[in-house]
This record gives C-alpha cells, structure tokens and sequence, in this order.
C-alpha cells in the first residue's frame, strides 16, 4: 500500500466515492454478480471465500487489484449477517498492527463488516490519505453506506474504530482510551463503561474522553464519528503492548457484545 512521503496516494472523485457507495448497496441487495462488474470497473475484485481463521464462517472480499495503484482500503463483509457491529482500521502502517488486531475483534464478535484503509496516513503532504479525517476516501463513503443501511434495518449501528498510541509520547496514560468524535451520546458513554468495566476484569485499565481528561486520544475531528448515523461510534486507543497480545482485549470485547 502507499507508504508514508510517498504521494502515491489516489484521491477518489465524487462519482468513484458514489460507485462504491452503490456497490455497498449491491451487497446488501444480493446483487453479487453487479456488485462484482462494478468492482472490476474501479480496478477491485470481489471474492467470495470461507475464512478458516473464523470457523469456515463464509465472507465477501473486497479488495483493489496489485499491483496497487490508488491505495482505496479493503473491505469484508460477512455472508447473511444480521449482526449491527462494525469494525475500522484507518491508519494501517501508522498504527503498527491495527488491522491485525480489527480482524481478531471482527472474527471474534462475528462483526457484520471489517473496513481497512488502503495507504499510510502520511501518504501525501496534504493529508489526503489520513481517511478519518480526510472527507473525500472510499473508506468513508463504504462507511456512511454500511452505517446507513444497518441503521435503517436495525435502527442501531455500532461501530469500533481501532488506532494505535504509543506509551512513551503519553506518559500517564491508561493502555486503554476510549473516545466517542465531536459529540458524545448517553448510549456511548453507556457501552463505553461496559467495556471499560470488561477490560479490567481482564487486568486491563480503560480510560473514558468525559471533560476535560485525555484530550489528545478523544478523536473530537474524526469524521466517522461524525457521520456515524445516530449510530454508536466508540474510537479506541490501544497502547503497543495491547496491539502486540490483543487475547485480554479480545476477551473482554466478547464479554460485553457476545458471539
């Protein structure tokens, strides 16, 4: 995928924003063969696979075509989920070992949808790979559909967006920091404290974005938290120990969400 300083990054156009915005709804309507001619037309393929490392549970595989060339993410969605939980990786490279972790929680929460940014987020000088800040990605238009349609067939989206933090630049801080975007909703901070309360049953402490405490992990200009849908969006910031041994983690997640 890009690499940082690269500027190799590919910024999406309006209309290749609304193709994979209308592929998301092919998905959703069946429209397998569609979705997989529109897929090819944008340089991706869409596979259908049955994933070994999560009890031959069947999936679908979105993914661009090497050798890479736009840097657009990769997408699993998971075969006939009923399932309102989805999962996010946008900084892969920046955040070592993010995505690894995202799909541990995707398999072990059998989560409806995995997304994963395609480019690190200093792939280009003006910031335009940085997907959850940038408005213009694939990411975030795979995003707004998803959240879009689960909301309006469950009326309650969740979604868990994983990042990275490293000790030595936040001294103090917990291994564990949970923040919600620009605003905060009572349901947040509700399923916030289950999971803070599940992680230190595993020895893990959690710390919650309330006032004016761990400002700078709270992810207040994070735009899929802002275009969340009246869903529930939960940042979490994991230090590097947790995202080397994600087990504890993993443990407590399935704890509060079941599978």
């Amino acid at each position: 995928m890009p690499r940082a300083n690269s500027e190799s990054y590919v910024i999406p156009t309006d209309q290749d924003q609304a193709q994979f915005a209308k592929l998301i709804g092919m998905l959703a309507s069946a429209d397998f063969s569609g979705a997989a001619d529109l897929a090819a037309r944008n340089n991706y393929s869409l596979t259908y696979y049955v994933d070994r490392g999560d009890n031959m549970t069947m999936d679908y595989l979105l993914r661009e075509n090497k050798p890479i060339e736009k840097g657009w993410g990769l997408y699993a969605f998971r075969k006939d989920s009923k399932s309102n939980i989805v999962i996010e990786a946008p900084h892969p490279l920046y955040d070592m070992r993010t995505p690894s972790v995202a799909l541990d929680i995707y398999r072990a929460l059998s989560a409806r949808a995995l997304l994963v940014a395609g480019a690190h987020r200093n792939a280009n000088a003006d910031k335009s790979a940085d997907v959850a800040h940038a408005d213009q990605s694939i990411f975030q238009s795979v995003h707004i559909a998803l959240t879009q349609e689960i909301q309006a067939e469950s009326g309650n989206v969740i979604i868990l967006q994983i990042h990275g933090f490293h000790t030595s630049k936040h001294d103090g801080y917990p291994p564990v920091v949970l923040g919600f975007g620009a605003e905060t909703g009572a349901e947040e901070t509700a399923l916030a404290q289950k999971i803070k309360d599940a992680l230190a049953e595993q020895g893990i402490t959690a710390g919650i974005c309330m006032g004016s405490e761990l400002q700078d992990l709270c992810a207040r200009t994070n735009i899929q938290g802002s275009a969340a849908n009246e869903g529930i969006f939960i940042h979490m910031e994991l230090d590097e120990s947790l995202r080397r041994h994600d087990d504890a983690l993993v443990t407590a997640l399935m704890s509060v969400f079941g599978k």
